[in-house]
């Protein structure tokens, strides 16, 4: 179950956005709205931008940043999710799927 959410949310863009008030992305989880530190949702192509550290922290996720490989580890008991900037895929437990 957790891993079907997960990719859900990944192929959505990372999360679907709640409201669009002048140009502001409210993200609501489980009826939680995501405050984010730093950098803010946005769009961005015809796309909601919303960046991963805000939501996967609210999953209770522990979020790493690689930067010599470009990569952010989301790790949480035996889940662990590879993102790799500017790769099309992403890992899910060892198994790769498209964003």
């Amino acid at each position: 179950m957790l891993k079907r959410i997960i990719v859900t949310v990944l192929m959505l863009g990372l999360m679907q956005t709640g409201a669009l008030l002048a140009n502001e992305i409210a993200v609501t989880i489980d009826g939680a709205q995501i405050n984010f530190q730093g950098q803010q949702p946005t769009i961005a192509d015809g796309r909601a931008l919303v960046p991963v550290r805000g939501v996967f922290d609210h999953l209770g996720f522990d979020v790493a940043w690689h930067q010599d490989t470009q990569e952010v580890h989301l790790l949480r008991a035996e889940d662990v999710i590879i993102i790799t900037i500017g790769d099309d895929v992403f890992s899910l437990d060892g198994y790769e799927m498209p964003l």
